[in-house]
């Protein structure tokens, strides 16, 4: 795969994972959202990867601990479990793979769940919730119509009530706008059911400057790595001080200090805040880890003198990324993938030569053995034999180089 295709590939990788948190924030915010007041619910939460516990009698997993991408809590005992697919395979048999895993998380999901965040002495096991499960616009009517499929025979039956929501990105003069629409099923609230089936526009400007939802780009799995990057360097870039910040306006660069506990303490806004021992961290001490030792390499991290456990980010105006630094991540990690990819293509080519070899010995040994020799070690491919311009002992000179 070439470095330009590896970039693209990376991007999408980046992009869907993107979608994925815009898609739970988007919908937690709509949830949350009260009409009248125009504002939050000052007694809901939104959770992302909480851990709750099904009962001994779920159908799927009893007794069982579970972390759905999202669970809503609004005030009066009512909730939404919400799972994200954005990015259904083509292929039929990925898709068919991909409608079992919803199918069982549903199932799951289904059940009188413990751990939701109600008020000490309450039993969490009586809130009411939905269910939901979030899509792109472009893979909705497929999924609907398996989904639909499956209802019809039986094989997927819910006792709560089920709602799909396509997301969508709407080009407008202004800029993208996500577009929460309802595909199939409802929810117990009449009012967002409404507005879902009527679709809701979301103007970007306004859900990123949301007190609880703004900054949020990260949910409970792991983004590609140089989108972690980039978190490691906002994280840091964001918490410069004063002094240091000035020092960068002055001078051009700056050298800060950090540890991976204080990042990971600089990066709790970019995801859904936690409640209780029941929500993750996130993002996650690995996580942080893996961006670090990429940023060393790329010689914009140094680990500090007499420490291993402190670090130095050189922020630094002019060099190359600067004013894209995930644009650059996404670079530098698709040269490392495709340096590997050809470590890896020349270890295949040297491991056949070999085989060719041992297998040409084997039969000037034992020549009326050469066809079980063949069958054995497999007979001679086109992939057997080295590229042009390559010397190799016993090269067929009809695939020497030119002279």
């Amino acid at each position: 795969m070439t470095g330009q295709s590896l970039v693209k590939r990376i991007t999408i990788q980046v992009d869907n994972y993107q979608q994925t948190v815009l898609s739970l924030r988007a919908f937690a915010n709509e949830i949350l959202f009260d009409d009248a007041s125009k504002a939050l619910l000052g007694n809901g939460s939104a959770h992302c990867g909480r851990r709750f516990r099904t009962s001994a009698q779920n159908r799927r997993a009893p007794s069982t601990d579970i972390h759905p991408d999202l669970a809503v809590f609004r005030e009066g005992n009512y909730g939404v479990i919400a799972e994200a697919k954005l990015g259904f395979e083509s292929d039929r048999v990925a898709f068919a793979r991909r409608i079992d895993e919803i199918v069982e998380q549903l199932d799951k999901y289904d059940d009188d769940l413990l751990g939701w965040p109600i008020p000490s002495g309450k039993d969490s096991g009586s809130v009411v919730h939905d269910l939901a499960l979030i899509v792109n616009y472009e893979d909705a009517r497929r999924a609907v119509q398996k989904l639909q499929e499956l209802i019809g025979n039986g094989q997927l039956t819910l006792t709560r009530s089920l709602a799909v929501i396509s997301l969508a990105r709407v080009k407008r003069s202004d800029g993208e706008w996500p577009t929460l629409a309802l595909e199939h099923g409802s929810l117990t609230d009449n009012v967002k059911t409404r507005k879902l089936d009527e679709r809701i526009p979301i103007r970007p400007e306004v859900l990123d400057a949301s007190p609880v939802f703004g900054q949020i780009c990260l949910c409970d799995y792991e983004p590609p790595l140089p989108f972690t990057m980039f978190v490691v360097h906002r994280a840091i870039v964001c918490n410069l001080t004063p002094d240091e910040s000035e020092q960068y306006n002055l001078d051009g660069q700056v050298d800060k200090e950090f540890t991976v506990s204080e990042v990971q303490s600089w990066s709790f806004p970019y995801a859904f805040k936690k409640a209780d021992g029941r929500d993750p961290a996130i993002p996650k001490v690995e996580w942080i880890k893996k961006a670090v030792t990429r940023l060393i390499e790329m010689g914009w991290v140094d680990r500090s003198k007499g420490s291993n456990e402190r670090f130095v980010y050189h922020h630094k105006k002019g060099r190359k990324g600067c004013n894209n630094p995930l644009g650059r991540y996404v670079e530098v990690w698709a040269k490392h993938l495709q340096e590997i990819e050809e470590k890896k293509e020349k270890r295949k080519k040297r491991e056949e030569q070999r085989r060719v070899k041992v297998r040409e010995t084997l039969k000037r040994r034992f020549p009326l053995l050469a066809g079980q020799i063949d069958e054995e070690l497999g007979e001679p491919t086109n992939s057997d034999f080295p590229d042009e311009g390559e010397s190799t002992e016993n090269q067929d000179p009809r695939h020497g180089p030119e002279g």
